[in-house]
C-alpha cells in the first residue's frame, strides 16, 4: 500500500477542497483543457490538480503531479485518485463539462466518505457483465456507480478502497474499472452516498431531470451547445438522443404537461371504446 500513495503535500494544501484529473495522450489532454477551462469559468477560485506526462497551463492547472510511465492508464486513473493533494476531491474525467457552480457537492463528504452517481442502463451492462458480478456474491440489486465523476474524502480507508480496486481490476483483466469498483465498494464498509444525475449526466443516454444539469458527461465537441439545450429549462423534462451526425447529439425536448395531456387524450380514447363496446 505505501508503494501505491507516494505524493506528501503540505498541510496548507491539503485543507482546501479542489477538482482532479488526469489525462495521457493528446485526444485525452485537449479533453481535460476544455474541461478545466469550463470549471475555472464556472468557479473562478477553486483549485485544480492533474496527473499528466505533459506540462499543461498553470491558469487552468494549479497543481500537477507526474504520471508514471510504467502505468496502464486505468490502472492510473486509480492512481491518480490517491494523490489527490486536497482533503475533499471532486475527481472528473476529462470528458466532462461544468455547467454551474458546484460547490454544494463537497458538502456531501461531511456526512458521507465517498459520492457517485449510477450508471445508466446499468441492468443491461450487468447482463453482460454478469459472470464476475455473481461469483463474487454482489446482488443484482446493487448499483453500478459511474467513476467518472467521483466526489471523496482524502484518508486511508479511501485511499484502501482505490487500492482494492486497482487489484481487482487486474486480477479480473477487466477493461472497464467499473464492474470492479462495484465489487469492492460493496465488500467495503465505507459510508458512500449516490450523486442525482444533474451532477453527472451521462451522453448519450435518456434521462428525465429536474433542475438544472450541472456535469455533463460524455465524448462531444460541442458540449457547451448541448449544455444550453437541455438547461433550457429548470422544470421537469425528459431529454434524450434523437440521432446522431458528426459526433453530434441532438436532444428532443418533451415537457411533462405534454406528457400528461397526451396521456389523458389516450385514456379518454380507450375509456369511449370500452363504453361503446358494453352498450352493444
Amino acid at each position: 500500500m505505501q508503494n501505491f500513495v507516494e505524493v506528501n503535500h503540505s498541510a496548507d494544501v491539503r485543507n482546501t477542497a479542489g477538482i482532479l484529473y488526469y489525462a495521457k495522450g493528446d485526444h485525452w489532454i485537449q479533453e481535460g483543457l476544455q474541461s478545466a477551462q469550463s470549471v475555472k469559468a464556472a468557479m473562478p477560485n477553486i483549485k485544480t490538480a492533474i496527473v499528466s506526462d505533459t506540462p499543461l497551463p498553470k491558469e487552468l492547472f494549479d497543481i500537477q503531479i507526474k504520471a508514471p510511465n510504467e502505468v496502464g492508464i486505468k490502472q492510473l486513473k486509480m492512481w491518480s485518485l490517491c494523490q489527490t493533494p486536497f482533503e475533499k476531491t471532486l475527481y472528473l474525467d476529462t470528458d466532462t463539462y461544468i455547467a454551474d457552480s458546484i460547490w454544494e457537492v463537497f458538502e456531501m463528504l461531511n456526512r458521507f466518505e465517498i459520492a457517485l452517481a449510477v450508471t445508466p442502463r446499468w441492468m443491461v451492462k450487468l447482463k453482460r457483465n454478469g459472470g464476475n458480478v455473481e461469483e463474487n456474491g454482489v446482488p443484482v440489486c446493487f448499483p453500478n456507480l459511474n467513476t467518472g465523476v467521483i466526489v471523496y474524502q482524502k484518508n486511508q480507508r479511501i485511499d484502501n478502497l482505490f487500492y482494492d480496486w486497482a487489484k481487482l481490476h487486474k486480477d479480473w483483466g477487466e477493461k472497464q474499472d467499473q464492474p470492479p469498483f462495484r465489487n469492492t465498494l460493496y465488500h467495503s464498509d465505507i459510508r458512500f452516498g449516490v450523486l442525482p444525475s444533474n451532477y453527472n449526466y451521462r451522453l448519450p443516454y435518456p434521462d428525465g431531470i429536474w433542475g438544472n444539469v450541472k456535469i455533463f458527461h460524455g465524448h462531444d465537441e460541442n458540449l457547451p451547445d448541448i449544455c444550453q439545450r437541455i438547461n433550457y429549462s429548470d422544470n421537469w423534462r425528459i431529454t434524450s438522443p434523437r440521432y446522431y451526425q458528426n459526433n453530434s447529439i441532438l436532444y428532443g425536448k418533451f415537457s411533462l404537461r405534454r406528457t400528461v395531456r397526451s396521456t389523458l387524450r389516450k385514456g379518454l380514447r380507450q375509456l369511449q371504446r370500452t363504453l361503446q363496446v358494453h352498450q352493444v
